[in-house]
Parts: structure tokens; sequence; C-alpha cells
């Protein structure tokens, strides 16, 4: 039995597909999010992640811009510290790459509300953090955006979409000596640690003196993901069958 982490597919059907065939069956995947927006196949990625039997589903910011924009008893929205009224967030959304899933929730909500309703349950019931020690008696904390775990945020908000936290430095304390953070959510190369001569297609990330893993390989642009041993930390690169401009 082996469990992984992959992230920030980004509507890369095609590399859903071959994640998914990677995995045993008695493998377990964290997937941490991010499923939908800027790829070219957002439904059909969300909805093998979401409902795969061996995934274990975590809410990313842009599962949460679905969410806030289609709960209607919210009135105004938290994103990224910053207050929005609900009928803003679809502006929002779109500008972030949520084209392709405006048009279909919109096509769902007239010709099949319940399906949409359905995927808005799954999402509710989603992770938003995951705590376990792995194998190698390491503590593992696994989120979409991370965090730093001297400072770590109590709002589910900033657990699914903080940043600031990669400028930081992992904390002296014997406390945290043992804690390691895995992430997606910021691509590898805005990572302040990022060596400007190492390609997205290296892998993860490992910064702040190997606590903190960043999973993040721009999928949607560059084409690649990984999946992460969460025992061993070697991992599993894959890449994409196609190439898309996205600019």
């Amino acid at each position: 039995m082996a469990r992984y982490a992959c992230s920030d597919l980004h509507g890369r059907y095609d590399l859903a597909e071959q994640v998914i065939a990677h995995l045993k069956p008695s493998d377990t995947l964290y997937f941490l999010g991010d499923a939908i927006d800027r790829g070219p196949s957002s439904w059909e990625t969300l909805m093998l992640m979401l409902t795969h039997p061996q995934v274990e589903f975590f809410l990313g910011n842009h599962e949460d811009f679905l969410c806030k924009a289609h709960h209607e008893e919210r009135t105004s929205v938290i994103i990224d510290r910053y207050q929005y009224l609900r009928s803003d967030v679809t502006k929002i959304w779109s500008y972030n790459g949520g084209e392709e899933m405006i048009k279909k929730c919109a096509d769902l909500r007239e010709r099949d509300p319940e399906t949409l309703q359905l995927i808005l349950s799954l999402l509710d019931a989603a992770h938003i953090e995951e705590f376990f020690t792995n194998d190698r008696g390491q503590n593992l904390h696994l989120t979409h955006a991370g965090y730093s775990p001297d400072r770590r945020p109590f709002d589910n908000d900033e657990l699914i979409w903080h940043r600031s936290h990669i400028y930081r430095d992992w904390p002296e304390n014997p406390t945290y000596e043992n804690i390691y953070m895995i992430h997606g959510h910021t691509p590898i190369d805005s990572v302040c640690d990022y060596d400007e001569n190492r390609e997205v297609s290296d892998g993860p990330l490992s910064y702040c003196g190997g606590h903190k893993i960043d999973i993040d390989l721009g999928s949607a642009l560059y084409g690649w993901t990984t999946m992460l041993n969460l025992d061993t930390f070697e991992y599993i690169n894959i890449e994409g069958d196609h190439q898309y401009d996205l600019r």
C-alpha cells in the first residue's frame, strides 16, 4: 500500500488519467485541490478526482470559487482575506480561468440541478487539511495552500488561499523538527527558494530545510504533474499528452 499526494491539475484530464493509472488497488491518493480551471477539461478532471474511490479530495481555492458562487445563503464571502459580495465572485472566478466551469454550472443549474447540488455537497465534505505520521515516523501536514506551523491559520479560507508563508523560514524550535508540510496552490517557480536553473519537470520543490514540499508543477501551463510518495518522499513525474497555449 502506497500513499501519494498530487495537486493542481487544473483541467488537465490527460494528466489526471495517468495519475489514476499509476495507482495500485491498495494505494491512496491525496489530491490537494484545484482540479478545475485554466486547462481544457475541468469538468471531466473534477469528476474523476472527486468521485474515484481511491482519492481523498481536498478543497482547492478554485473549487472554493465554485462553492462560493453557488451557495445562495451567502451574501458576502472572504477570498484571500478580502471580502466581496457573493455576486462578484463569478467575475473574479472568470478572471482566474473559470469560464468553462461557470458555463457548465449554469447549464447544470438549468438542466440538471440535482447533479449540481450533488457536486456542491461532495465539495462541502472535502478535506481542508489532514495530519498523519508516515512510515518513517515523520508528521505530515497536508493542505491546499500550506502554512508555517508556528503561525497556523485557524480559518479555512486561509488554509485554502494563504501564500505569505512561502516567504517565511521554518521555525527554529524543537517542537517543529519532525513536521513536514505538503502543499500545492503556489507553482514551484513562484516559491522564494526556487532555483532559476531548475526545470519544472525536476519534480516537487523541497524548501525550508526540507520541511515544506510544494507539489504544484503548474500543470495547466507546463503540462507536468507529480505524485509524491508520502512515506518515502520519492516521486513519479508525469508529462501530459499535449501542451496548451494559455496566454
